[in-house]
């Protein structure tokens, strides 16, 4: 809640625009093209594309290329963990975001 609190003051402004997980997940085809349109990019064909990509089917498909094993395999050495620490966590699940983690009131003011 504080990194995207943060970012608030800066709603307005003109080269931010704030995605939330819950909306990609309820509408992704809307939200890809409200990207596409803030970015001022991509073709109907590219647009396409790039929610295809997105997908949670894509994703379930792709899984090794979302996950962090490559930084873990980095990181975890470096700061003196196991290797495994955090081998059994990905990117890919199913469930829902944490909208629900918001009161009513901040869900409203966003």
């Amino acid at each position: 809640l504080h990194h995207y609190m943060s970012w608030w003051p800066h709603r307005r402004d003109d080269n931010v625009l704030l995605v939330f997980f819950e909306d990609m997940k309820d509408n992704l085809a809307n939200e890809v093209k409200h990207v596409a349109d803030f970015l001022g990019v991509g073709s109907p064909e590219a647009i396409e594309h790039a929610e295809e990509m997105a997908s949670f089917e894509f994703m379930s498909k792709h899984q090794d290329k979302f996950d962090d094993n490559w930084l873990r395999s980095a990181r975890n050495p470096a700061m003196g963990v196991s290797p495994a620490v955090g081998s059994t966590t990905g990117k890919v699940s199913t469930g829902g975001g944490k909208r629900d983690l918001l009161n009513e009131r901040s869900r409203k003011m966003i």
